[in-house]
């Protein structure tokens, strides 16, 4: 299984079998991010240490609320935030608000220039 086969079947809103190669291929992803948490928390990081660490995950300005899985492969734009619980299987815009299981988009964030 690839990563686009997984991605369209977390997409197409079909249950996912426990202990099927999706569920499996679930599973490594979450380890994957588990690990790039774990080496965000497993010592002192400078800033620029984190920000380095956080891009292997996202862009730039980005939240990421509680409990979030980001799929490898997926890219987080500029200023997006993520709510918490969310499972970011697709690329999420710039300036956006998403959320859920798999997350969507639910608001457009407006900036205002200062």
């Amino acid at each position: 299984m690839d990563l686009q086969d997984f991605l369209d079947k977390m997409n197409s809103g079909e249950e996912i079998e426990a202990g099927s190669d999706y569920h499996l291929f679930m599973g490594k992803l979450s380890q994957e991010a588990l690990k790039i948490t774990a080496e965000m928390n497993n010592q002192y990081r400078t800033p620029e240490e984190l920000m380095e660490l956080m891009r292997k995950l996202n862009g730039n300005d980005v939240w990421l609320g509680a409990n979030v899985t980001v799929c490898p492969g997926v890219t987080i734009g500029d200023g997006a935030v993520i709510a918490a619980g969310a499972v970011v299987t697709g690329d999420v815009e710039p300036g956006t608000i998403a959320a859920g299981v798999p997350a969507r988009k639910i608001k457009e964030i407006r900036r205002e220039v200062f």
